[in-house]
């Protein structure tokens, strides 16, 4: 798509190399990742934003994540991100004791 705004130079920068079908490729930071998701803001984007969380949570910085959220005027939906993410590893704790 190009680069149109600062949000779209941070995820360039933060593109992590990968390897589709022996072509190497760069695709977005789960970080940004998440954050994009958030910020389309359908149902289906919350989901897939929780998606990526769950299988990455050491390369997402929440704190981070909370600062975007108020630049961008996403932050109701990032708290209830938050809250999700939260109760589902607090959920998946009490199920493995």
């Amino acid at each position: 798509k190009g680069k149109k705004t600062q949000k779209d130079q941070d995820s360039i920068n933060g593109a992590v190399d990968a390897i589709f079908d022996t072509v190497p490729i760069k695709i977005d930071h789960p970080q940004s990742l998440v954050l994009n998701k958030l910020i389309f803001g359908s149902e289906q984007d919350f989901e897939d934003a929780l998606a990526v969380y769950v299988r990455n949570p050491k390369l997402i910085d929440l704190d981070k994540l909370r600062t975007q959220a108020k630049i961008h005027g996403i932050e109701k939906i990032t708290k209830e991100f938050i809250q999700e993410i939260e109760e589902f590893f607090r959920s998946k704790s009490k199920n493995s004791e």
